[in-house]
């Protein structure tokens, strides 16, 4: 406050006098003598301060109007200073009411301070809220009057703490209640998330009570509103209003560029969309026969979370004795994209050389520096072309490179030279050679040795050649290092275990080099090896393998396991990588998080990649039913676990008893699920995934190794076909069966007299019947009929004209106004009890 606004009062002094003589009432002290209610009560002390108050009020009336004044002169002078004088004293006190019915518990301050908020934001331009608030005022105005009820009296905020005035929004008490430490002390199992949990739980208890106890929550009274008859039967027919008006609504008609295939006779409604048509198990295919694909880098997020010591953002300092070899994976080199000053590729091969070799020696002190690239197809037709043909998108070609050397001009696009395989392919055999060359003469005192591996295909083909050649600079080959591996993630390893240097460092980005590496762990001996998945000016992260082996040995939840990181291995490939496809709806977090939880019950045999070996297959088969049950749970009740129903399921073998549950699990998914794409795989579907993953491993465990020999992939859920790779998806017998209930679906006969005779086509076929796809007139072609007509083959000529055998596609409504008619007979209780029998049981098992 300003000075003069204290000296116009009639003296500073009796002001100051007045003053004190309140707060020092207020901060009245106790003898010890004293009970502390009795001061609390004294009603002298409270006379006392009620009369200095009093005095007080008539001294400050002057300084009020004296700073009114004060505000009106200032408003009046400047216009920023107006601005703010109405939003403290105007506009301030509906978010300060806000706060105080908040805070308080007043529903109604609440409501009407929402109401003025509405026009400041409409002021303040905050569009987001302006369009809300309304719409939330609008809502409350349908609500029922028992919900209004609730929350005026205070239900619409809670204290944690169960104290007056500390109450805060239901979602921010939520968000205060989420406690980050807490979480990850649930999911492991140590002395120090034991002692985090022994104690959260008592304030977590005392935390719920008072929160149910404000919400009304924790009553016992049989008459409590949502127990009630007739709040049951609001909300019933709150739900049938609902349910009429999406019947009613056009938001759900089907698209007329994507036909109505089937109807249902009773109905006259669509039995589903035309993606039911489809013969492929969809979880995990997509309507092209593709396998899905989604982001595999998760992985190791989830991996981080859990074993988060073994990864590092920066190396540990070693002693200059130590030798040091840098592996770099060169595909992912060739995609840094060249600088607008570098013209031909002998500039860009001496960038990639600075920029990942120089920089690499200086960063680690590395004596070797090994540079390794694909070699894709070099056994023959592999299962990761569906994967290459997969990456590359349409572009528009410039020219053809027919060879790649230093003095060629680089490309305009880089990207769309990379797209083109021969074109990459030569880039890789260029820059093979042309670091070695350029480390001669970088390095001339051999203070690093560069190596580079899988770019060649002359004479060389199958070599690691090196710049350690002597006084005479000449490129030698490093024999050890041999090898006819397509894949760098392979490769790396490889050069890792051959190494004679005690620290290696990996960079690789590919999630897929961490699990290909896990199983090696063990046979590297003495050498501490880094992955290193990224390097950036901001960003640098390791992972210390042998640390996320000790950290995996000391999981709890793997303690049963002999191979947990071969089993882990099999984990993320059976979830998706490259060269299989991933389950809809499952992501890498859930089939880790499955896996620890079911850990015992899915066994060490999961590691098991022999194609002959029955135990494997089972406990792939558990794995997939404890990921399914995580999401679908409410299918299976009362059963509490995949183990209790796996108990109950008696079979002849353990085979027969994995498959007897599968069928099981996808009847009860069956009337729960929205789509196919949720269902879970047949056991055959399943065992044909089970095998490419096998492969995979397979091939993976081969890393170790100079010179692969792949198992034959025509063995392994692929077929090979004048070169090109399909996947398969289901046995034929399945396959036959679904396209045999697409065909009954689809196709029909359209008598206009009965379907008496074998002038109707299905009479004719194999199923002898009618099916929902027909559009036949009073039709007594029935399996419940028993007084069918003789079969004439000469009756009912005139039918014959019109009579085909079709594929019916409705494109118009004209057709479904004909499915109307022609059914207008069929309303007998046999013709409908055999229609829904029939559905029922063509959808309990549509693949099985």
């Amino acid at each position: 406050m300003p000075n003069r606004c204290v000296h116009k009062s009639g003296g500073s002094k009796e002001l100051d006098t007045v003053l004190n003589t309140v707060l020092s009432s207020c901060d009245h002290t106790l003898d010890t003598s004293e009970k502390c209610a009795g001061d609390i009560l004294d009603f002298e002390v409270w006379k006392r301060l009620l009369q200095e108050k009093s005095k007080l009020e008539s001294l400050l009336d002057g300084a009020c109007t004296t700073f009114n004044q004060w505000r009106f002169h200032n408003c009046t002078a400047s216009a920023t200073f107006q601005f703010w004088d109405t939003f403290v004293h105007t506009d301030f006190m509906a978010y300060l009411g806000l706060y105080i019915g908040i805070r308080s518990r007043n529903w109604n301050s609440r409501n009407v301070s929402l109401k003025k908020l509405a026009c400041l934001f409409y002021a303040f331009d905050r569009h987001n809220y302006l369009r809300i608030i309304p719409y939330h005022l609008a809502d409350l105005q349908t609500f029922p009057q028992s919900v209004l009820d609730h929350f005026e009296a205070g239900c619409f905020s809670v204290s944690i703490t169960g104290k007056n005035y500390y109450c805060v929004a239901l979602d921010v008490a939520h968000e205060m209640e989420i406690n980050l430490k807490t979480k990850q002390a649930i999911n492991s199992f140590s002395p120090t998330s034991l002692a985090t949990l022994t104690h959260y739980l008592p304030y977590r208890a005392e935390t719920l009570h008072n929160i149910k106890n404000q919400l009304c929550t924790e009553k016992t009274d049989s008459q409590y509103r949502e127990t009630n008859k007739p709040f049951i039967e609001t909300e019933e027919l709150t739900i049938r209003q609902y349910l009429s008006e999406l019947n009613t609504t056009s938001l759900f008609q089907e698209n007329s560029e994507c036909p109505l295939i089937a109807f249902s006779k009773h109905t006259q409604k669509p039995v589903t969309d035309l993606d039911q048509f489809i013969s492929l198990p969809k979880a995990i295919s997509d309507a092209s026969g593709q396998p899905l694909k989604v982001q595999k880098s998760n992985a190791l997020k989830v991996i981080k979370s859990t074993y988060e010591a073994a990864f590092l953002s920066s190396l540990p300092v070693i002693d200059d004795s130590v030798q040091s070899n840098v592996i770099l994976e060169g595909m992912f080199l060739i995609n840094t994209i060249p600088r607008s000053s570098h013209r031909t590729f002998s500039d860009y091969a001496e960038f990639l050389f600075n920029r990942w070799i120089v920089k690499s020696q200086i960063q680690f002190k590395a004596q070797e520096i090994h540079v390794v690239f694909d070699h894709p197809n070099r056994n023959g037709t592999s299962p990761e072309d569906i994967e290459r043909s997969r990456r590359i998108h349409d572009f528009v070609s410039e020219k053809t490179y027919k060879t790649v050397s230093s003095h060629v001009l680089l490309p305009n696009n880089w990207r769309n030279f990379l797209n083109v395989r021969d074109h990459k392919r030569k880039l890789v055999n260029y820059l093979s050679y042309q670091f070695i060359t350029l480390s001669l003469q970088r390095f001339q005192n051999h203070e690093c040795v560069v190596v580079t591996a899988g770019g060649f295909d002359d004479v060389n083909v199958d070599k690691a050649l090196s710049s350690l050649g002597g006084v005479d600079e000449s490129i030698v080959e490093c024999c050890h290092l041999n090898s006819n591996h397509e894949e760098g993630d392979t490769r790396v390893w490889l050069h890792a275990i051959k190494s004679k240097s005690q620290r290696i460092i990996i960079y690789s980005p590919d999630t897929d080099t961490f699990f290909v590496g896990l199983p090696f762990i063990d046979s590297i001996g003495d050498k501490t090896i880094y992955l290193q998945l990224k390097d950036s000016c901001f960003d640098h992260q390791f992972v210390d393998m042998k640390m996320f082996a000790l950290q995996m040995s000391n999981d709890m939840c793997l303690k049963g396991l002999s191979t947990s990181v071969d089993c882990l291995q099999m984990v993320y490939i059976s979830s998706g990588c490259d060269f299989v496809s991933f389950f809809h709806g499952y992501g890498k977090k859930t089939f880790f998080d499955i896996f620890r939880q079911n850990a015992d019950f899915v066994s060490s045999d999961l590691s098991i990649c022999d194609e002959d070996n029955i135990q494997g297959l089972c406990a792939f088969f558990r794995l997939i039913l404890c990921v399914y049950f995580s999401k679908h749970r409410t299918a299976f009740q009362p059963a509490s676990s995949v183990k209790e129903m796996y108990d109950k399921t008696i079979c002849e073998s353990a085979l027969d008893k994995h498959v007897a549950l599968i069928k099981d699990f996808r009847e009860r998914m069956w009337e729960r699920v929205w789509s196919e794409v949720e269902m879970i795989p047949n056991a055959e579907a399943l065992k044909l995934h089970w095998l490419k993953c096998c492969w995979v491993m397979q091939y993976w465990k081969q890393g170790n190794t100079n010179f692969m020999s792949l198992p034959e992939i025509n063995s392994y859920g692929w077929n090979i076909s004048d070169g090109e790779i399909t996947v398969v998806w289901d046995t034929e017998i399945n396959l036959k069966k679904v396209n045999d209930t697409i065909q009954w679906y689809t196709k029909g006969s359209s008598c206009k007299s009965g379907c008496t005779t074998l002038r109707c086509s299905c009479k004719k076929s194999a199923n002898k019947y009618c099916s929902p796809g027909c559009k036949c007139v009073n039709c007594v072609n029935l399996p419940t009929n028993l007084n069918q007509a003789v079969d004439d083959p000469d009756s009912d000529l005139e039918d014959s004209e019109q009579e085909e055998d079709i594929s019916y596609e409705s494109d118009s409504e004209t057709d479904i106004n004909e499915f109307a008619a022609d059914t207008s007979g069929n309303t007998s209780t046999a013709y409908i009890n055999y229609w829904d029998t029939f559905e029922n049981y063509i959808f309990a098992l549509p693949t099985d």
